[in-house]
């Protein structure tokens, strides 16, 4: 009675069903497979709490751990009820056709046609739900979505564009020479993807650059390069991501990073110096921003949260790492007037003061100067003692 009791939308017996099919770590528990099945057949009937028994559904077939047999008995009630779960894809309400379409995603390999979801594609209309069916049909037959990944890949929507190259990209499927001129096409107006959430990727453009081989990862971000500035920068970024995570890109990447360091857009050149510091180029980002940083624009000192900002304390930590004594002026200006320690964001180690501890750097006057305005507040004892400032009180 509990299914029913969810169906007619008690939340009580819904959370019922939750306690009873999934731990509290997610894991599928041994009610799972029946819990699905009952979830399903109630899902497909007109019933007021319908859509909730969907998504715990989808709950329940995302779990990935759990006792084998459980997980085994879960995908085989999802198999049975495939004829069901491709009813759902055609329901009139969108939210409900846009859990449904979760769900076929997350059927095993071959476990719905490929053909059927492409046969609701061209009727479908709205293009996160269209993104997510090309996603689903990609993980359930990636060979078999290829003409279809292709066809959208060339078709209108940024959406779709973007999903179909993300789909080709992380199922290491053919790339098509055309790729980066369409993944610059869907990013025309930024990302399609932003403020929406995708069950199937957070970040596309930064997972296409990621799972390309190196070559045809770095073509694309070169493509992107020559194109808007927030296109640019956000192709730089998901290069430098993948360089800190494979050093064997690096040498790819690195003429991309170099490049980018003379982009007119502060965004693009901020991406560039941050990439080429990982890349074992700081002693061409500090030459390249050096006077930048010498002469930087007042929100660089007056808008801690602006990309002037972020550049400028990129430039000194790349100036620092490469032993271009013109950071000590920026750094004294940035500690004095802006109050910030210039830090990498994505490495808390890379901390410019940690930096002149660990080198023994002493200060000249005017760090001491700034350090002493108002540090011995922010600081631990350990860093005062080094540069021979007093601490409070």
């Amino acid at each position: 009675m509990t299914v029913e009791r969810a169906a007619e939308g008690d939340g009580d017996a819904l959370d019922d069903l939750c306690l009873r099919a999934l731990l509290p770590d997610d894991r599928a528990d041994a009610a799972a497979p029946g819990v699905l099945a009952e979830a399903l057949d109630a899902a497909g009937t007109g019933a007021p709490g319908r859509a909730d028994l969907l998504r715990l559904a989808v709950d329940i077939a995302a779990a990935r751990d759990g006792d084998p047999a459980v997980l085994g008995a879960v995908r085989a009630a999802l198999a049975a009820r495939a004829p069901l779960v491709l009813g759902l894809l055609a329901d009139p309400d969108e939210g409900f056709r846009a859990t449904a379409v979760e769900l076929a995603g997350l059927f095993p390999p071959g476990g719905l046609p490929v053909a059927a979801l492409r046969e609701r594609y061209a009727a479908e209309d709205v293009p996160m739900i269209r993104a997510s069916l090309l996603a689903a049909a990609a993980r359930l037959d990636p060979g078999g979505a290829v003409p279809w990944l292709l066809s959208a890949l060339a078709g209108d929507g940024a959406r779709t564009r973007l999903a179909a190259a993300w789909c080709l990209a992380v199922h290491g499927l053919p790339w098509p020479d055309g790729a980066p001129a369409a993944v610059a096409a869907a990013l025309r107006g930024g990302d399609p993807f932003r403020g929406r959430w995708w069950r199937w990727s957070g970040h596309p453009l930064g997972e296409i650059v990621g799972a390309l081989p190196a070559g045809d990862a770095a073509a694309l971000v070169r493509h992107l390069l020559a194109d808007a500035p927030e296109t640019a920068a956000a192709a730089l970024h998901a290069a430098c991501a993948r360089s800190r995570a494979e050093r064997a890109v690096r040498r790819v990447f690195g003429p991309l990073f170099r490049d980018g360091l003379g982009h007119p857009d502060v965004r693009v050149r901020l991406a560039a110096c941050e990439g080429a510091r990982v890349a074992g180029l700081a002693g061409e980002a500090a030459a390249a921003l050096a006077g930048y940083a010498a002469a930087p624009p007042p929100a660089a000192l007056e808008d801690p949260g602006s990309a002037e900002a972020a550049l400028l304390d990129a430039a000194i930590l790349a100036m620092m790492v490469a032993g271009d004594q013109r950071w000590r002026g920026p750094l004294a200006a940035v500690l004095e007037t802006a109050r910030r320690v210039p830090a990498d964001d994505e490495d808390g180690r890379l901390n410019a003061l940690d930096l002149l501890i660990a080198r023994d750097e002493r200060p000249d006057p005017a760090l001491a100067r700034a350090v002493a305005s108002w540090l011995p507040l922010a600081l631990p004892a350990r860093v005062l003692a080094h540069w021979g400032v007093a601490g409070p009180g």
